[in-house]
């Protein structure tokens, strides 16, 4: 499957940031999509209705901290 790129749309929370290329967008209200315990991020290719979820976790230096001081 090939991807057309002026298909694709994506979400960063409520906010679009890119329909077929970059959109001007007011970075202030993307941060604060950043700013909250979950964030949402859509992607459409255009090419139709399925759909998929991913779940993934907090990556930040002071979660990989906390985790680094558990022994087995």
């Amino acid at each position: 499957m090939q991807l057309d790129v002026a298909r694709l749309s994506l979400h960063i929370g409520e906010h679009e940031v890119f329909r077929g290329a970059p959109l001007a967008v007011d970075r202030a209200l993307t941060e604060r999509s950043f700013a909250g315990e979950h964030v949402s991020v859509r992607l459409s290719l255009g090419r139709g209705e399925a759909s998929a979820r991913m779940v993934s976790t907090d990556l930040t230096h002071g979660y990989i901290e906390i985790n680094a001081e558990y022994t087995t």
